[in-house]
């Protein structure tokens, strides 16, 4: 089963060892800008992204945490293909993105399932749409599902579900098609802390098996450090990078790296970073 799902670990490890110092970056956005302008024109434009610089390799996890209103998800938005930048480029594997595309899978925080369909029917609906055949889709529908612990559920209702057992469902979706790159904007914010651990375990195993490249959206800096090879603060809006932490501790991750001391000081420098930030805004508004 993983041999048709898992990413291939060779060819983008051949070429981060071939150029170790400026791998081509599966992920970039350079000198990026979004402005959203007053729908009425009678208040300022928004500058929520201001000449933002990232880089993001084939297989990496990153994590954006940062204040409200930072322009995380605006950046998402952007990879994802929802929304134009006004100034920079977005690109994937070099090629600027300039619309939604199966190379990228999302999650977001509400499931958004379909009521009326059963969970195998909410896995494979993007397939069905795109002609898909089901003899293609369907048996990878059905391993996914075992793969996210919900065989057994696949004829079950969305109401018949828990809190993260719908947000498995939503993983399953976004995996079905094999992207290289999963987008995942706070998918684990409304779940409870115990449902949360199970859930980041669960992504770091799907991350094992699978290798995508990860842009994880987060409010939670100690998810963040326990998920990402990489986490980027954001300042306050206009979004820019203020700092960029390195999680050296080799993964999928177990609960004890929670209470080690890379852990501990990771997530306090972290804290403090976007703290620093968010009492700025407070000044402001003063």
């Amino acid at each position: 089963m993983h041999g048709a799902l898992r990413r291939s670990r060779a060819a983008t490890g051949d070429t981060m060892q071939q150029h170790p110092t400026h791998p081509l970056p599966k992920i970039a956005f350079e000198g990026v800008t979004k402005l959203y302008e007053s729908p009425s024109g009678r208040t300022e434009p928004t500058l929520a992204l201001a000449e933002l610089d990232l880089r993001i390799a084939p297989e990496e996890i990153v994590s954006i945490v940062g204040p409200t209103g930072c322009g995380k998800s605006t950046a998402l938005n952007l990879l994802a293909g929802f929304e134009q930048a006004s100034g920079g480029v977005v690109r994937i594997d070099g090629e600027p993105v300039t619309s939604p595309g199966p190379n990228r899978g999302i999650v977001f925080q509400q499931p958004s399932l379909f009521p009326w369909m059963n969970v195998l029917e909410n896995v494979v609906l993007g397939a069905r749409c795109r002609g898909v055949r089901r003899d293609d889709y369907e048996p990878r529908a059905f391993n996914l599902l075992e793969e996210v612990g919900l065989k057994g559920f696949e004829r079950h209702y969305p109401y018949q579900l828990s809190g993260g057992m719908q947000q498995r469902v939503q993983i399953a979706r976004a995996l079905l098609n094999q992207p290289d790159i999963l987008l995942m904007d706070e998918p684990f914010g409304a779940l409870d802390y115990q449902t949360r651990l199970l859930m980041q375990k669960l992504l770091l195993r799907l991350w094992q098996h699978f290798r995508p490249t990860i842009l994880f959206i987060t409010h939670d800096v100690g998810e963040a450090v326990f998920l990402s090879d990489r986490v980027i603060a954001m300042s306050r809006r206009p979004g820019r990078v203020k700092r960029e932490v390195r999680v050296a501790a080799p993964k999928p991750r177990d609960y004890e790296f929670l209470g080690s001391s890379e852990f501990t000081r990771l997530e306090h420098e972290l804290v403090l970073a976007v703290q620093s930030e968010v009492e700025g805004d407070e000044a402001l508004a003063h």
